[in-house]
Protein backbone atom coordinates (compact mmCIF):
# COMPACT_ATOMS: atom_id res chain seq x y z
CA UNK A 1 0.00 0.00 0.00
CA UNK A 2 1.27 3.48 -0.83
CA UNK A 3 1.97 6.01 1.91
CA UNK A 4 -0.63 8.45 0.57
CA UNK A 5 -3.29 5.73 0.67
CA UNK A 6 -2.44 4.79 4.25
CA UNK A 7 -2.67 8.43 5.29
CA UNK A 8 -6.08 8.70 3.65
CA UNK A 9 -7.29 5.52 5.35
CA UNK A 10 -6.08 6.58 8.80
CA UNK A 11 -7.48 10.10 8.42
CA UNK A 12 -10.93 8.60 7.77
CA UNK A 13 -10.62 6.55 10.96
CA UNK A 14 -9.69 9.63 12.94
CA UNK A 15 -12.50 11.67 11.40
CA UNK A 16 -15.05 9.03 12.39
CA UNK A 17 -13.84 9.37 15.98
CA UNK A 18 -14.10 13.17 15.84
CA UNK A 19 -10.35 13.71 16.20
CA UNK A 20 -9.61 17.34 15.19
CA UNK A 21 -7.58 17.89 12.00
CA UNK A 22 -7.69 14.20 11.05
CA UNK A 23 -5.62 14.40 7.85
CA UNK A 24 -2.87 16.42 9.54
CA UNK A 25 -2.80 14.01 12.48
CA UNK A 26 -2.75 11.01 10.15
CA UNK A 27 0.31 12.48 8.46
CA UNK A 28 2.04 12.83 11.81
CA UNK A 29 1.16 9.28 12.86
CA UNK A 30 2.48 7.82 9.62
CA UNK A 31 5.63 9.94 9.75
CA UNK A 32 6.24 8.86 13.36
CA UNK A 33 5.77 5.17 12.54
CA UNK A 34 8.14 5.40 9.57
CA UNK A 35 10.71 7.60 11.31
CA UNK A 36 10.34 10.37 8.72
CA UNK A 37 10.00 14.12 8.97
CA UNK A 38 6.77 15.54 7.62
CA UNK A 39 8.69 17.10 4.73
CA UNK A 40 10.30 13.78 3.83
CA UNK A 41 6.94 12.02 4.17
CA UNK A 42 5.36 14.26 1.53
CA UNK A 43 8.18 13.52 -0.90
CA UNK A 44 7.62 9.79 -0.37
CA UNK A 45 3.82 9.78 -0.84
CA UNK A 46 3.98 7.28 -3.73
CA UNK A 47 6.33 4.88 -1.95
CA UNK A 48 5.01 1.51 -0.80
CA UNK A 49 5.32 0.50 2.82
CA UNK A 50 5.71 -2.90 4.41
CA UNK A 51 3.03 -4.84 6.23
CA UNK A 52 5.06 -4.43 9.41
CA UNK A 53 5.00 -0.63 9.02
CA UNK A 54 1.25 -0.68 8.37
CA UNK A 55 0.69 -2.59 11.59
CA UNK A 56 2.80 -0.04 13.45
CA UNK A 57 0.74 2.81 11.98
CA UNK A 58 -2.50 1.10 12.99
CA UNK A 59 -1.15 0.70 16.53
CA UNK A 60 -0.33 4.41 16.79
CA UNK A 61 -3.68 5.35 15.29
CA UNK A 62 -5.49 3.21 17.86
CA UNK A 63 -3.61 4.98 20.66
CA UNK A 64 -4.65 8.36 19.29
CA UNK A 65 -8.29 7.28 18.94
CA UNK A 66 -8.24 6.09 22.56
CA UNK A 67 -7.42 9.68 23.58
CA UNK A 68 -3.67 9.52 24.12
CA UNK A 69 -2.08 12.92 23.39
CA UNK A 70 -0.08 13.10 20.18
CA UNK A 71 2.98 14.34 22.06
CA UNK A 72 3.21 11.08 24.02
CA UNK A 73 2.71 9.02 20.88
CA UNK A 74 5.51 10.89 19.11
CA UNK A 75 7.69 11.04 22.21
CA UNK A 76 8.71 14.63 21.48
CA UNK A 77 7.28 18.12 22.02
CA UNK A 78 8.52 21.51 20.92
CA UNK A 79 8.91 24.28 23.48
CA UNK A 80 10.65 27.61 22.98
CA UNK A 81 11.66 26.40 19.50
CA UNK A 82 13.58 23.52 21.10
CA UNK A 83 12.64 19.85 20.80
CA UNK A 84 12.15 17.91 24.03
CA UNK A 85 11.90 14.19 24.46
CA UNK A 86 8.95 13.31 26.66
CA UNK A 87 7.24 10.29 28.15
CA UNK A 88 4.24 9.78 30.39
CA UNK A 89 6.58 10.38 33.34
CA UNK A 90 6.41 14.12 32.63
CA UNK A 91 3.76 16.68 31.84
CA UNK A 92 3.60 17.81 28.22
CA UNK A 93 5.20 21.28 27.89
CA UNK A 94 2.59 23.94 27.11
CA UNK A 95 2.98 27.09 25.00
CA UNK A 96 1.49 29.10 27.89
CA UNK A 97 4.57 28.32 29.98
CA UNK A 98 6.67 30.34 27.54
CA UNK A 99 5.25 33.40 29.35
CA UNK A 100 7.17 32.23 32.42
CA UNK A 101 10.38 31.93 30.41
CA UNK A 102 9.83 35.39 28.91
CA UNK A 103 9.42 36.97 32.35
CA UNK A 104 12.66 35.39 33.59
CA UNK A 105 14.58 36.49 30.51
CA UNK A 106 13.21 40.03 30.69
CA UNK A 107 14.31 40.31 34.28
CA UNK A 108 17.73 38.82 33.62
CA UNK A 109 18.50 41.22 30.80
CA UNK A 110 17.11 44.28 32.63
CA UNK A 111 18.78 43.69 36.00
CA UNK A 112 21.78 41.45 35.46
CA UNK A 113 23.08 42.01 31.92
CA UNK A 114 26.86 42.23 32.00
CA UNK A 115 27.04 41.37 35.71
CA UNK A 116 28.62 37.94 35.29
CA UNK A 117 27.20 34.48 35.61
CA UNK A 118 23.47 34.27 36.35
CA UNK A 119 22.35 31.53 38.72
CA UNK A 120 18.87 30.12 38.18
CA UNK A 121 16.70 27.60 40.03
CA UNK A 122 13.97 25.76 38.13
CA UNK A 123 11.75 24.16 40.76
CA UNK A 124 9.81 21.08 39.68
CA UNK A 125 11.57 20.87 36.34
CA UNK A 126 9.60 17.98 34.79
CA UNK A 127 10.97 17.47 31.29
CA UNK A 128 13.54 20.21 31.88
CA UNK A 129 11.91 22.52 29.34
CA UNK A 130 12.07 25.70 31.43
CA UNK A 131 15.61 25.07 32.66
CA UNK A 132 16.83 24.25 29.16
CA UNK A 133 15.09 27.22 27.53
CA UNK A 134 16.60 29.65 30.04
CA UNK A 135 20.05 28.11 29.73
CA UNK A 136 19.79 28.19 25.94
CA UNK A 137 18.97 31.92 25.98
CA UNK A 138 21.38 32.98 28.74
CA UNK A 139 24.75 31.56 27.75
CA UNK A 140 26.49 32.80 30.90
CA UNK A 141 24.15 31.02 33.29
CA UNK A 142 24.04 28.00 35.53
CA UNK A 143 20.70 26.34 36.25
CA UNK A 144 19.91 24.02 39.13
CA UNK A 145 16.71 22.11 38.31
CA UNK A 146 14.98 20.25 41.13
CA UNK A 147 12.48 17.44 40.64
CA UNK A 148 10.75 15.22 43.20
CA UNK A 149 10.00 12.38 40.73
CA UNK A 150 12.98 10.22 39.80
CA UNK A 151 11.50 9.10 36.44
CA UNK A 152 10.81 12.74 35.53
CA UNK A 153 14.31 13.76 36.61
CA UNK A 154 15.77 11.14 34.28
CA UNK A 155 13.75 12.61 31.39
CA UNK A 156 15.08 16.07 32.26
CA UNK A 157 18.66 14.79 32.32
CA UNK A 158 18.12 13.18 28.91
CA UNK A 159 16.89 16.47 27.45
CA UNK A 160 19.71 18.49 28.97
CA UNK A 161 22.21 16.10 27.40
CA UNK A 162 20.35 15.99 24.08
CA UNK A 163 20.48 19.79 23.87
CA UNK A 164 24.15 19.91 24.83
CA UNK A 165 23.52 21.86 28.03
CA UNK A 166 24.97 19.43 30.57
CA UNK A 167 27.72 21.90 31.56
CA UNK A 168 25.16 24.61 32.38
CA UNK A 169 22.18 22.69 33.79
CA UNK A 170 22.28 20.33 36.77
CA UNK A 171 19.22 18.23 37.63
CA UNK A 172 18.85 17.38 41.33
CA UNK A 173 16.34 14.96 42.86
CA UNK A 174 14.40 16.55 45.69
CA UNK A 175 11.37 18.59 46.76
CA UNK A 176 11.12 22.35 46.07
CA UNK A 177 14.47 23.92 47.13
CA UNK A 178 15.29 21.45 49.91
CA UNK A 179 18.27 19.86 48.08
CA UNK A 180 19.99 23.27 47.82
CA UNK A 181 22.02 24.50 50.79
CA UNK A 182 23.20 27.85 49.39
CA UNK A 183 21.15 30.87 50.50
CA UNK A 184 20.89 34.31 48.86
CA UNK A 185 22.42 32.68 45.77
CA UNK A 186 19.95 32.81 42.88
CA UNK A 187 19.23 35.63 40.46
CA UNK A 188 16.09 33.81 39.24
CA UNK A 189 13.74 31.20 40.67
CA UNK A 190 11.26 29.83 38.12
CA UNK A 191 8.55 27.30 38.87
CA UNK A 192 5.67 25.65 37.08
CA UNK A 193 4.46 23.55 40.00
CA UNK A 194 1.24 21.49 40.16
CA UNK A 195 -1.65 23.90 40.75
CA UNK A 196 -4.85 21.95 40.06
CA UNK A 197 -6.96 21.38 43.21
CA UNK A 198 -7.27 17.69 44.04
CA UNK A 199 -11.11 17.68 43.80
CA UNK A 200 -10.90 19.05 40.24
CA UNK A 201 -8.56 16.37 38.88
CA UNK A 202 -11.46 14.08 37.98
CA UNK A 203 -13.02 16.80 35.82
CA UNK A 204 -9.96 17.35 33.64
CA UNK A 205 -10.13 16.39 29.94
CA UNK A 206 -9.42 12.69 29.48
CA UNK A 207 -6.27 13.36 27.51
CA UNK A 208 -4.82 15.09 30.57
CA UNK A 209 -6.43 13.16 33.42
CA UNK A 210 -5.78 9.67 32.04
CA UNK A 211 -2.30 10.17 30.59
CA UNK A 212 -0.33 12.92 32.29
CA UNK A 213 1.32 12.14 35.65
CA UNK A 214 -0.90 13.07 38.59
CA UNK A 215 2.15 14.19 40.58
CA UNK A 216 2.67 16.94 37.98
CA UNK A 217 -0.97 18.09 38.16
CA UNK A 218 -2.22 17.71 41.73
CA UNK A 219 -1.66 20.86 43.78
CA UNK A 220 -3.42 19.65 46.90
CA UNK A 221 -6.80 20.60 48.33
CA UNK A 222 -6.78 24.20 47.05
CA UNK A 223 -4.20 23.72 44.29
CA UNK A 224 -1.64 25.90 46.06
CA UNK A 225 0.12 23.45 48.38
CA UNK A 226 3.40 23.33 46.45
CA UNK A 227 3.35 27.00 45.44
CA UNK A 228 2.75 27.95 49.09
CA UNK A 229 5.73 25.85 50.17
CA UNK A 230 7.99 27.56 47.64
CA UNK A 231 6.67 31.07 48.30
CA UNK A 232 7.42 30.58 51.98
CA UNK A 233 11.15 30.04 51.46
CA UNK A 234 12.07 31.54 48.07
CA UNK A 235 13.16 34.88 49.53
CA UNK A 236 15.86 33.07 51.50
CA UNK A 237 17.46 31.90 48.24
CA UNK A 238 17.21 35.05 46.10
CA UNK A 239 19.83 37.76 45.91
CA UNK A 240 18.79 41.41 46.02
CA UNK A 241 16.84 42.28 42.84
CA UNK A 242 16.45 38.58 42.11
CA UNK A 243 13.07 37.45 40.80
CA UNK A 244 10.72 34.59 41.55
CA UNK A 245 8.31 33.72 38.73
CA UNK A 246 5.43 31.29 39.30
CA UNK A 247 3.02 29.85 36.77
CA UNK A 248 -0.49 29.72 38.24
CA UNK A 249 -4.10 29.37 37.22
CA UNK A 250 -5.92 32.59 36.41
CA UNK A 251 -8.17 32.09 39.45
CA UNK A 252 -5.20 31.81 41.85
CA UNK A 253 -3.40 35.03 41.02
CA UNK A 254 -4.64 37.12 43.97
CA UNK A 255 -3.83 34.43 46.53
CA UNK A 256 -0.32 33.91 45.16
CA UNK A 257 0.33 37.65 45.06
CA UNK A 258 -0.73 37.80 48.71
CA UNK A 259 1.69 34.98 49.56
CA UNK A 260 4.62 36.98 48.20
CA UNK A 261 3.37 40.23 49.70
CA UNK A 262 2.96 38.62 53.12
CA UNK A 263 6.70 37.98 53.35
CA UNK A 264 7.40 41.72 53.05
CA UNK A 265 10.56 40.76 51.14
CA UNK A 266 9.62 41.92 47.63
CA UNK A 267 9.95 45.46 46.32
CA UNK A 268 7.67 44.78 43.36
CA UNK A 269 5.05 42.13 42.62
CA UNK A 270 3.47 41.76 39.19
CA UNK A 271 1.40 39.53 36.92
CA UNK A 272 1.88 38.56 33.28
CA UNK A 273 -0.83 37.35 30.91
CA UNK A 274 -0.60 34.56 28.36
CA UNK A 275 -1.45 34.95 24.67
CA UNK A 276 -5.13 34.26 25.39
CA UNK A 277 -5.29 37.10 27.89
CA UNK A 278 -5.40 34.90 31.01
CA UNK A 279 -3.29 35.88 34.00
CA UNK A 280 -0.62 33.20 33.99
CA UNK A 281 2.55 34.24 35.86
CA UNK A 282 2.95 35.93 39.24
CA UNK A 283 6.40 37.36 39.88
CA UNK A 284 8.17 39.25 42.64
CA UNK A 285 11.45 41.18 42.80
CA UNK A 286 13.49 40.63 45.99
CA UNK A 287 14.37 43.72 48.02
Amino acid sequence: MKIKDVIRRESLKLRRENIPFPYFEAQILVATALGLSKEKLIICYDDYISTESELRIEELSARRISGEPMAYIRGVKEFWSLEFRISRDVMIPRPDTEVLVSRCLKHAFEFFSGSGRIFIADVGTGSGNIASALSHEISDSFVIATEISKPAALVAVSNVQFLGLENRVKVILGDILSPIAAKRFFHIIAANLPYIPTPQIKYLPEGIRDYEPIVALDGGKDGLEHIRNLAGVAQEYLISNGVIALEVDDTQVDEVRDMLDFTNEYSEIGVDEDTAGFKRVVWGVRK
